[in-house]
Formats: structure tokens, C-alpha cells, sequence
């Protein structure tokens, strides 16, 4: 208590100080291990990665699982790439969260990612007939950016089918235009059109009539042929109003990844770009990130429909 009101006021030198006496004090079960979680968070915050380090570092050794995402984020903030990732890991495996793992090494581009997905593999396998959500989307993600596009299809289909969320059906429906079904793209616009009005995120109860609503346009493209335009300044109107700047992010990547499918490189590019500067957590924006680290010419050919 005495710590935080030396912090409340600004008394940086004694918040540390009182931090560091309490330290010395017996410890009780992870008291210690949350309390240097919490300051090295709070270093970090503020950009100080250097004085967040023994922070993290002595609660990375506690083996506590925030402990390790401190010290893992620590020496990420500091280039130690190699000790991020041994962090990173050590968290994935003692807890049982290979994705954790695997994302992280799509997000930075560092780490042993071939490891890291063979992991990732076998989880999205062993949860193949999960219906909790956090499962389902996981497994999307996963086999999205590993562009596996028979399996990311299939997990598409039964999450939007299970949940009507409308993230699953878009990816769907870009999915089966990858593939050349433009009539089951269009079912699975539908699907969007219909049910996402009504759909709420699970954890927070929110709408997403933007993404419902750009669906539409998609659609109506599609339906208009393969040397249709889609109207970007419609696109631009529906996401006015958007809940948060992470979601219109979001919706950017459906639309770059359309027009690219549409052979539409040039106009996809500042989407992907927006897309990329989303919330680094969500699968959209490590979908966008992972696209524009590779070569235009390496990139998968558009297929025009």
C-alpha cells in the first residue's frame, strides 16, 4: 500500500524502494512472483524495458504463468530474441498452450515456428470437435496462417454454423472464392447477413454490425461478376462508426484479402497495410503482418472471380 502511494504521486525512486524492502520480507505462496510481475508490467508500460528487467526476470523464475509472459515480453522489448523466446516457450509447454507459442513467432518472425506449429498441429487435432469458442476460433487461426485452407474451411464452417459469428463466415466465404465456389461464398455471406445482426462477442457482449455490413458488399460484388468493382467508398461508410479502431482493422484485412482474390494486388495493399497495424493479438492482423513480410512475387497467386 505504502508503494503505490509513493507511485499514485509520482515518487518513482520510493515506489522502487518500498518495492524492493517488501521484497525482503517472507514470502507467501506467489506474493512475490505477482508483485514483480506487476512492476515490470508497469516499467514496460512506460517503455523502461532495461529497469523492468530483474523484475521479470525474478518472476519469470518463479514459473508463475504471468511471471513468464513478463520476462517474455521484457526481453522481447530489449531485441534478446533467443531469451524471449526460451520464456515463451517454457510458458507454452508448462501450461499447455502451444497456440501461445505459435503466435508468437508469427507476430515477431523469430523462434523455432516449424517446432512451434507441429505443436500447435496437434492441439487444433485434439480439439477438433470442441464447441467452446475460444477452441473453435484458435483452431480457425491456426489453420489460416498456416494456410491450410481445406481444414481452415472446415473449422470456418462449423464456428459459424455452432455461432453465427460473422468473423468465421467472412473467412468462409473468402475461402470458397479462393477455391472458385463462388455459390458457396454467397451461402456463406448469407449466413453472415442473416444471423450477424443478432450476434454478440461472447466476452463483451458487442455487436458487429460493421463487419455484417461489409459482408454485404462483398457479396453484392461477388454476385456482380469477376469484372465487377468493388465500392471502396461504400466500404469506407460502413466502418464509419466503428466500436474500436482493432475492429475496422479487422474488417481491413477481409477487404484487402477479397480485393486480392479479385486480382486487385495494388488496391489491397494500403488495406493489408491498415490491417497490419491492428491489435497484434488479433488473427486478421498476424494475417496481414505475415502477407506483407513476404515478397509480392512470393505471395499466393489471386484467383479472379
Amino acid at each position: 500500500m505504502l508503494a503505490n502511494n509513493y507511485r499514485l504521486t509520482g515518487d518513482r525512486k520510493n515506489w522502487l524502494a518500498t518495492i524492493d524492502e517488501s521484497l525482503k520480507q517472507e514470502d507467501y505462496g506467489l506474493d512475490h512472483a505477482y508483485t514483480q510481475t506487476e512492476v515490470a508490467n508497469r516499467l514496460m508500460g512506460e517503455g523502461d524495458f532495461q529497469a523492468a528487467l530483474p523484475y521479470a526476470q525474478a518472476a519469470g523464475e518463479s514459473y508463475m504463468s504471468l511471471g513468464l509472459k513478463a520476462a517474455a515480453r521484457c526481453r522481447e522489448g530489449l531485441g534478446d530474441w533467443e531469451e524471449a523466446e526460451q520464456w515463451v516457450r517454457a510458458d507454452a509447454e508448462r501450461y499447455d498452450q502451444p497456440m501461445e507459442y505459435f503466435l508468437w513467432c508469427v507476430r515477431t518472425g523469430h523462434g523455432d515456428r516449424k517446432s512451434a506449429s507441429a505443436a500447435a498441429d496437434r492441439w487444433a487435432g485434439s480439439v477438433a470437435d470442441s464447441t467452446d469458442y475460444g477452441q473453435m476460433a484458435q483452431r480457425l487461426s491456426f489453420y489460416l496462417l498456416v494456410k491450410e485452407s481445406e481444414a481452415a474451411r472446415e473449422a470456418a464452417r462449423r464456428m459459424l454454423n455452432a455461432t453465427g459469428e460473422p468473423w468465421a463466415g467472412i473467412h468462409l466465404a473468402l475461402l470458397d472464392i479462393e477455391r472458385g465456389d463462388a455459390a458457396a461464398a454467397d451461402a456463406a455471406f448469407d449466413v453472415v447477413e442473416k444471423r450477424g445482426p443478432d450476434y454478440k462477442v461472447p466476452w463483451s457482449g458487442s455487436p458487429r454490425p460493421e463487419m455484417v455490413r461489409v459482408a454485404g458488399l462483398l457479396r453484392r460484388c461477388l454476385a456482380a461478376g469477376p469484372k465487377a468493382e468493388l465500392d471502396l467508398n461504400a466500404v469506407e461508410q460502413a466502418m464509419i462508426g466503428g466500436q474500436y479502431q482493432d475492429e475496422i482493422a479487422n474488417i481491413d484485412y477481409f477487404v484487402a484479402r477479397f480485393l486480392e482474390l479479385r486480382g486487385k494486388g495494388d488496391e489491397a495493399e494500403p488495406y493489408m497495410e491498415r490491417a497490419a497495424k491492428g491489435a497484434k493479438v488479433d488473427t486478421n492482423t498476424l494475417l496481414a503482418m505475415q502477407t506483407l513480410r513476404a515478397p509480392r512475387a512470393a505471395r499466393r497467386p489471386p484467383t479472379p472471380q
